[in-house]
């Protein structure tokens, strides 16, 4: 009975030996290339409305392109364009009034969240047009990453 056994398992032994290499490489073959961006394909539609700021500086260095614009219908809404990928596990945008030291303050805004490069656009609330701040919080280390000024603007003016 053992031999039979010994005799069964080296059989089975010598079969994976050689379906595991050649399914492993079928499946390394076959599988799809994941893209580089997680948003690519995914286009942001075009709304009408004029620029009426641009954001410059800030952002503590990294190399985003903001704007804020104003459609009479709908109020003010940011665009943020990341120039090259931030580099930080799960980027959230918020808006706040008052800057607190570290975190995100009590009453900050969330506008949603920002990854790779593609551009953004996130909706403002109205209290926005009082100024405030824009502030970029990384999720998966539980720390601010950067933070840029949001002057006062009129939304209502159209460029």
């Amino acid at each position: 009975m053992i031999r039979e056994l010994r005799l069964r398992h080296t059989r089975i032994w010598l079969v994976l030996a050689i379906v595991l290499p050649v399914g492993y490489a079928a499946s390394l073959a076959g599988r799809v290339a994941i893209p580089e961006d997680p948003g690519e394909g995914l286009r942001t539609p075009d709304l009408p409305g004029s620029a009426i700021l641009e954001l410059a500086g800030g952002w503590g260095g990294l190399p985003i392109r903001g704007r804020v614009f104003a459609r009479p219908e709908a109020g003010p809404w940011l665009e943020l364009h990341p120039l090259e990928d931030l580099r930080r596990p799960d980027v959230l945008v918020y808006w706040t009034a008052r800057l607190g030291e570290r975190g995100v303050p009590d009453g900050a805004r969330l506008l949603g969240a920002l990854a790779g490069t593609q551009r953004r656009r996130f909706a403002l609330p109205e209290a926005a047009a009082d100024g405030g701040h824009l502030l970029l919080y990384s999720l998966g280390h539980q720390r601010r990453v950067a933070s840029a000024p949001l002057p006062r603007f009129d939304p209502r003016v159209l460029r």
